[in-house]
């Protein structure tokens, strides 16, 4: 599903509003879990019962109605030797006038996918598929590629941390993390902030979403979080502990001029929270 929002800030307060919402339908997606935006049209999909696929939006309004999305491309193949089976989670990078890059994570073989996708003819097509990296992944819930520092991020759900590489050119199948942030309980989404210092995560063990900072961007070493804002009370966090790993939220974006972040659960739905405020609350 997606959401057409507007928002204002009057006297300090932040004020976002669904405008609208189209439910996008294709007999491609099959339980779609991961999604990242090639562009405003071109959206990239991890479906956990299917493949990695590229559609292009629907040109309608967002009236509340289902529109059927084109089909660009559906990828079987991880490697050319590995199939893309369950993939979780994609982070698109490296987006340019005749092609762009992805990283899939492969939830349950462990390891992560990087292929490059090539528009120059008006399709798309890969013409390069590699595993990336395998060491130490245990069960991959989100990924993240910063824009500015081109730094992966990657949920490690069974490690209780977020493992932080240089760069998605340089990752191999056996290269160690330049750091890990600590402190969650089952870390979920997670996003790069613009700048590449700070990093969001949200943990779906506990009502909370965790900030790191690192002013340097190397991310060198185990951190801290450098705060911690609970978002959601207890009794909305209880109903949807199903056991030790759940209740919390799980989907996160922030949005592209870094006002609000806005989070998806099982029992909040959609949720907004003003991050120029929740940023202030760490300073002070």
């Amino acid at each position: 599903m997606l959401f057409k929002l507007s928002y204002r800030r009057n006297a300090g307060k932040l004020t976002v509003t669904i405008e609208g919402k189209l439910t996008v339908k294709h007999p491609s997606l099959k339980l779609p879990h991961g999604i990242d935006f090639v562009d405003e049209h071109t959206l990239a999909v991890a479906n956990r019962k299917g493949r990695l696929v590229v559609l292009r939006l629907p040109d309608v309004p967002f009236d509340g109605n289902e529109a059927t999305a084109d089909l660009l491309y559906e990828s079987d193949k991880a490697s050319w030797r590995h199939d893309m089976k369950s993939p979780g989670s994609v982070a698109v990078a490296n987006k340019g006038r005749f092609g762009y890059q992805v990283l899939v994570c492969l939830n349950y073989s462990k390891r992560i996918a990087h292929q490059k996708i090539f528009t120059g003819f008006g399709d798309h097509r890969a013409y390069r598929r590699r595993i990336a990296l395998k060491r130490g992944m245990e069960i991959l819930d989100g990924i993240s590629v910063c824009s500015q520092s081109k730094s992966v991020a990657i949920s490690n759900h069974d490690e209780h941390a977020i493992r932080v590489y240089p760069s998605y050119r340089s990752i191999s199948k056996h290269v160690e993390p330049s750091g890990r942030l600590m402190g969650s309980a089952y870390p979920h989404g997670v996003r790069f902030m613009q700048d590449g210092r700070g990093v969001l995560v949200a943990d779906a063990g506990a009502p909370l979403v965790h900030y790191w900072r690192d002013d340097t961007t190397n991310w060198q070493g185990d951190h801290q979080p450098t705060g911690s804002f609970k978002i959601m009370d207890d009794a909305t966090f209880l109903a949807g502990r199903h056991n030790t790993q759940e209740g919390g939220p799980k989907g996160l974006d922030i949005h592209p001029f870094g006002d609000f972040l806005v989070l998806t659960s099982e029992q909040q739905g959609f949720a907004a929270y003003d991050l120029t405020t929740m940023m202030a609350q760490v300073r002070s």
